[in-house]
């Protein structure tokens, strides 16, 4: 039996009519999520608002109906669900006006999150980008945008003006649609009221849409698949949360609606680089650590559903609940541990083999301690080369901790219990290099590499929201000429550069809309694909006589590049 989508639960769905809007654009297209649909079809099936949000020059005579979503948990007020989404039956629609799901309250108080239906166009990008990036750097991503429609007018909230948008995403289901929205005022029919028989139906489904582990019995009983598959869940968004802590990556507003039920972030409008430098106000630490809190409490909820409404016994509903935490804590601890292992170079892939060594267990006991001293700064950092960013307080830390192992570099002073732990690790990773033919060198290489890229991010995403603003200030012809799409495509290389991991020995080393370069440890040698076709290899040497290419590159490892240069 296929996993079930977002069609299979009709029981969350609440039609409502919307109209054709007259103007408007597609600004951002992703031709690969778009199916076989043109930009000009996206229009035509997409480009529609609420009648109370239409101007009198759209057409009320092409009208369309869209679903939306029934779901609940915290996070979503008084509000019964996707107040300003629409469904259908393809892709999910955001922004197009308040939909009877919007609770009851004055909207101008809320401005257009909640109440008024409405989206930035900013934001709508914003969150495209982010989707983007995240897909990247966390191991279950999130929900990625098909396209962002400039619908050509303002709307005012009571504090600004903004750019109306349209974002069109792929549609997902979320562990709210199976919990009670219980703080949105409805009338009750024959005692039950609707958001009750929403949750009584959807949840008697839910064992067709969690995860499912690839050893798991087929023959099993339901209880068993249930909790098979909240296990795995768990487990799902530990690692999410262990990569977006190790990373630096701050959703800012998890809640049971902002999470799918495969482990994806979704509503990504707060998304941003953790640090003192971040945009937004209230910059909390304890926050940011304990960021998973809520998607283990819509475990909870859950599991509480399971029971209420008799899918399972009370006993099998608390039994879950446990294994399932249990899951959490174990895999969030070993997995923040790999990641954080994989921050200061080291293999990840590798890393995940060697974990239960007590030589890595060691090292990862002391590197907590040091992480419970960070402040999240950022320091600023203006190559000679160009690039823009800033880097992470731990990164000098992992240098240090990999200047010792290379007898020509400077050593830098480090507590000589954790160096003594580090070099243990060092000796247990390098032994299983060198089974699969890496040289020493090549090794300090690789780890050289990794240290600066990983504990990097660029100016783009520390800035994204000025940046995204200043595109949509331009001059209209400079807006039609690419300036979006050259944001998607800034702040995809940096994902890479900064978020991702090496496969095997291989890992990238620089990449921008000119050249993509990698570094393959087992042969030691530097693979450059320029635009155009052209590819180059050689070592590190050879390849400055690209100049042209090559001078980002360099001047961006320049704290390490008598580590890496021959």
């Amino acid at each position: 039996m296929s996993k079930l989508t977002l069609s299979d639960l009709p029981e969350v769905f609440v039609p409502f009519e919307t109209v054709k809007a007259n103007r408007g654009k597609v600004i951002y297209y992703n031709k690969d999520l778009g199916g076989t649909l043109s930009a000009s079809e996206l229009m035509s099936k997409y480009n529609y608002i609420t009648i109370d949000t239409a101007l009198e020059s759209d057409n009320f005579l092409d009208r369309k109906v869209f679903f939306a979503e029934r779901y609940g948990g915290d996070g979503i007020s008084t509000n019964g669900g996707g107040g300003r989404c629409g469904f259908d039956g393809v892709f999910q629609l955001k922004g197009l006006g308040p939909n009877q799901l919007v609770g009851d309250r004055p909207r101008d108080t809320y401005g257009n999150s909640h109440a008024n239906g409405l989206l930035s166009l900013d934001v709508a990008i914003y969150e495209a980008i982010w989707a983007e990036v995240i897909n990247i750097a966390l191991p279950y991503g999130a929900v990625r945008t098909v396209a962002v429609i400039d619908l050509e007018y303002d709307f005012e909230e009571p504090d600004q003006k903004h750019a109306r948008g349209l974002l069109i995403r792929l549609p997902v289901v979320r562990p709210a649609h199976f919990i009670r929205a219980i703080y949105y005022k409805e009338a009750k029919k024959d005692v039950i009221s609707e958001d009750a028989k929403r949750v009584m139906l959807a949840i008697r489904k839910l064992v067709g849409f969690l995860p499912r582990q690839s050893f798991a019995n087929k023959a099993s009983s339901l209880d068993e698949q249930l909790s098979l598959g909240m296990v795995e869940l768990a487990s799902r968004y530990a690692k999410q949360f262990a990569a977006a802590r190790a990373k630096r990556i701050f959703h800012q507003s998890i809640s049971a609606s902002n999470l799918t039920i495969d482990g994806a972030w979704i509503d990504l409008a707060g998304a941003t680089v953790f640090s003192n430098k971040v945009w937004w106000e209230g910059f909390n630490i304890k926050k940011f650590l304990r960021e998973y809190e809520p998607a283990i409490e819509s475990i909870r909820d859950m599991c509480y559903y399971l029971f209420k409404y008799k899918v399972v016994t009370v006993e099998v509903s608390n039994a879950m609940l446990e294994m399932a935490i249990n899951k959490f804590e174990k895999d969030y601890e070993e997995s923040l541990s790999t990641y954080n292992a994989a921050q200061a170079g080291f293999p990840y892939d590798l890393l995940s083999v060697l974990k239960g060594d007590d030589r890595f267990l060691n090292f990862s006991k002391l590197m907590n301690k040091v992480l419970e001293r960070d402040q999240y700064s950022l320091a600023s950092i203006f190559t000679t080369g160009g690039w823009e960013g800033g880097e992470h307080w731990v990164s000098d830390i992992y240098r240090g901790l990999l200047s010792r192992k290379i007898p020509k570099v400077r050593s830098f002073e480090l507590s000589s219990e954790l160096g003594v732990a580090y070099d243990e690790l060092f000796e247990l990773v390098w032994e299983k290099a060198e089974d699969l033919g890496v040289s020493y060198t090549a090794f300090c290489k690789f780890l050289a590499i990794n240290v600066v890229r990983l504990n990097r991010c660029g100016l783009l995403l520390v800035d994204l929201q000025d940046k995204v603003a200043q595109v949509r200030q331009a001059k209209e012809v400079e807006r039609r000429c690419g300036k979006y799409d050259g944001l998607f495509e800034d702040a995809i290389d940096m994902a890479y550069l900064n978020y991702s991991y090496a496969k095997g020995f291989r890992t990238l080393f620089w990449k921008n809309g000119v050249v993509e370069i990698f570094y393959d440890a087992s042969v030691d040698l530097f693979f450059a694909s320029i635009k155009g076709g052209k590819e180059v290899s050689g070592t590190l040497l050879a390849l400055v006589k690209f100049g042209f290419l090559m001078r980002g590159a360099i001047s961006f490892y320049d704290d390490v590049i008598e580590m890496i240069y021959e």
